[in-house]
């Protein structure tokens, strides 16, 4: 189960002198001068989060041993894609199974993976802020008919600085609004595949988000000493000494993601057509 190749490593700073904001990234701001009678400020030794890439706003998603194994069960109990579609549990399953069977398409691919990116942005926490909105209106005039590739192009364009900042600083503290950005910026990706595949993804890691945020609020952090910088790290903690936690939930949001999808494409299989077929103009 291939997801995305290897991207650009990002491991947040945890060094005595570096600033919260500070994360992996060399744009990021230098820490003001501390008073000779400040406390000193010690951190825990780094850890590596999910390798992000600022160009693409994307992150290395490797599947875990348990995933690989529970796709490669269920891929070997299918007869047929048909079979293997209507019993996935994860929607990233079927969008690759999908991307795998090129001679086999429906012929509005783009319309329904387009509605199912838009779909999994519902309910996104900070999914009612401008710049998400302005991506998603982009979004929903391309499935209106009234936007072309080049009109989510530059909707993408307008955002990336943002968004990326979102991904570089707010990811690897497991903040829900950072995951809503990068959902909402992949949903009106070119590419309908590489939309419904990333939107999808952050959406999830959202979820996930939500639910260590609440195990983290009521969890003792064994080193926590009252250090101002550790608040807006606690979930971030909590996943790395939890991850049983964070792999149910995203498995959990995978899940409903799959639901949704088939609701949305119960029958992708047996509509034979050569190359893609979108709807609309030929050159988007």
């Amino acid at each position: 189960m291939d997801r995305k190749p290897p991207l650009t490593t990002v491991i947040p700073t945890d060094s005595a002198e570096a600033s919260d904001a500070a994360v992996g990234h060399p744009q990021a701001q230098t820490q003001p001068a501390r008073s000779e009678h400040s406390a000193p400020r010690k951190m825990p030794e780094p850890f590596t989060f999910a390798p992000f890439a600022f160009g693409s706003c994307t992150i290395e998603c490797t599947p875990t041993p348990a995933e690989q194994a529970a796709y490669s069960a269920h891929h070997r109990s299918c007869r047929s894609s048909e079979e293997f579609w209507d019993r996935a549990t994860a929607a990233d399953w079927m969008l690759d199974i999908l991307g795998k069977r090129p001679d086999v398409r429906p012929v509005t691919l783009e319309r329904e993976l387009r509605t199912f990116a838009l779909r999994c942005t519902e309910g996104l926490q900070g999914a009612a802020s401008p710049r998400v909105q302005e991506l998603l209106e982009a979004v929903r005039r391309r499935l209106s008919g009234s936007a072309t590739l080049d009109d989510l192009s530059a909707a993408q364009a307008a955002a990336h600085p943002h968004v990326a900042q979102g991904g570089i600083q707010g990811l690897p503290r497991c903040m829900t609004y950072a995951a809503a950005l990068l959902a909402a910026w992949h949903a009106a990706a070119r590419d309908p595949g590489l939309a419904a595949h990333w939107t999808s993804e952050f959406a999830a890691r959202h979820d996930a988000f939500i639910v260590l945020e609440q195990h983290a609020a009521t969890w003792h952090w064994p080193e926590d000493r009252g250090e101002e910088w550790r608040e807006s790290w606690r979930t971030a903690f909590f996943a790395k000494a939890h991850p049983e936690v964070e792999a149910a939930a995203l498995a959990d949001a995978r899940r409903r993601q799959a639901d949704l999808l088939r609701s949305i494409l119960p029958k992708p299989f047996g509509v034979r057509v050569r190359g893609e077929v979108y709807f609309g103009e030929a050159d988007g």
